[in-house]
């Protein structure tokens, strides 16, 4: 993928613009995205340079609001009319081009009628839009953006096959750490195959719950990597550091390689925005069907592990019991990562300790739920203010840390049960 290029006017939508782009640069990587035609170096031929930045990328979208027509130069003439405009140069180079050229409908707008556009640009009125509107629909309306660019790209590019990506990725179970521009190692991360898994619990399951439900078959056309650990406080203080940003509590318990707690999604978001600009590669939070097929391992059960559950596996409130499990010791707080034994993919803590952030927003059950493995956004009802986290934590009970339970909670709030692990497309 060369890149996405977002025209628009900044009188027009602007608010709109920053929200869009930090929502496809989380999704495809920062370095995917290009929007500010306005750096255009000093002394260039400035329709050449347009037409060279257009050229780069494989997607157009035209962020249109309802002034998006009337916004006018110094002598009151419309700017969309005068043949040096950058907007207007910007489309006609995607429209010569053949590439799609997406209309993103801000707020109220709709898409321009023909007879109000310059003879070269009529042709976009001809295009197939979508609206972006403010929340509670924004999150929903990107997410059916992000489908519809991947839709496309796998049309015009089309991407070498899942086999051929297989072969390029390195083999299952890989442990690998991407290098930092300031030359620390990232996080920890290990290649999962591509494959399919059954997601959700079975009938028979004990403390099964209605949210976990309908059982469906998921399949991972291409592997992908998640982290062998939750991030640590080490890994996030450094980003924490570097950014100025306000650094999250660890409850007294520690810092160094304990899980970071008490951040948001949006904090989890930004860390891997930031470690994607430092690696240049693209990190995000793992799906929630991605989390639970690297989390069972290729397992049925519970639980990642054979037998019944206990203190020396997991980290939970082990005073309560789960199918018969002995009693054990209820530490009261998070343990260091690796502290505790591994699954059968190479994986830790991925039963207790901390509860997980992934990418999806809350929907009450499966019905409707993707096949592909894909995070599932604001579609079908979803709840985007709240966000799925998986894995439960060292408060929770033992049925809580199933390999099928689901929970949610607040995107913009943090709490002492809840950090993050990583996913990386390969």
């Amino acid at each position: 993928m060369n890149g996405i290029f977002i025209s628009y006017r900044r009188e027009d939508s602007e608010w709109a613009v920053d929200l869009i782009q930090d929502r496809l640069a989380r999704h495809f990587g920062s370095d995917a995205i290009f929007t500010d035609i306005d750096s255009i170096p000093l002394g260039v031929n400035f329709k050449d340079y347009i037409d060279e930045q257009v050229g780069k990328c494989d997607i157009f979208l035209a962020v249109i609001g309802e002034k998006w027509l009337s916004v006018t130069d110094d002598g009151d003439r419309p700017r969309l009319q005068q043949p040096g405009d950058f907007v207007r140069l910007e489309i006609e180079s995607a429209l010569k081009r053949e590439i799609p050229v997406i209309p993103l409908l801000v707020g109220n707008a709709a898409i321009p009628p023909a007879n109000k556009l310059p003879k070269s640009l009529r042709e976009l009125a001809l295009r197939n839009g979508t609206p972006i509107r403010p929340k509670p629909t924004f999150d929903s309306d990107v997410g059916r953006l992000i489908r519809g660019i991947e839709k496309n790209l796998g049309i015009q590019v089309k991407a070498v096959e899942a086999d051929e990506v297989a072969e390029q990725a390195p083999p299952p179970g890989t442990v690998f750490r991407d290098t930092l521009k300031d030359g620390f190692f990232g996080p920890e991360m290990v290649v999962i195959p591509a494959g399919k898994f059954t997601m959700g619990s079975p009938e028979d399951e004990l403390c099964r719950n209605w949210n976990e439900i309908p059982q469906h078959e998921v399949v991972f056309a291409y592997p992908f990597a998640i982290g062998k650990y939750a991030v640590t406080f080490e890994e996030y203080d450094r980003f924490v550091e570097a950014t100025e940003r306000e650094a999250p509590a660890d409850a007294g318990w520690g810092r160094g390689n304990r899980p970071v707690i008490d951040v948001s999604w949006d904090d989890a978001q930004a860390y891997c925005a930031w470690l994607s600009e430092q690696t240049g590669k693209r990190y995000r939070l793992p799906s929630e069907a991605e989390w639970e097929f690297a989390a069972r391992a290729g397992t049925k059960g519970p639980f990642s592990f054979e037998g019944l559950i206990t203190d020396k596996q997991v980290n939970y409130a082990a005073t309560l019991s789960y199918a018969g499990s002995p009693r054990g010791q209820y530490r009261k707080q998070t343990v260091p990562v690796g502290s505790l034994p591994e699954n059968p993919w190479g994986l830790h803590e991925v039963h207790g300790n901390v509860s997980e952030w992934v990418e999806d927003c809350w929907h009450a059950d499966y019905k409707n739920a993707p096949d592909d493995g894909r995070a599932w956004l604001g579609e079908d009802g979803g709840d985007c203010d709240q966000r799925v986290i998986r894995g439960g934590s060292w408060v929770d009970i033992p049925d809580h840390i199933r390999s099928a339970n689901r929970q949610m909670s607040n995107a913009e709030g943090g709490t002492t049960g809840v950090g993050f692990r990583l996913a990386q497309d390969l």
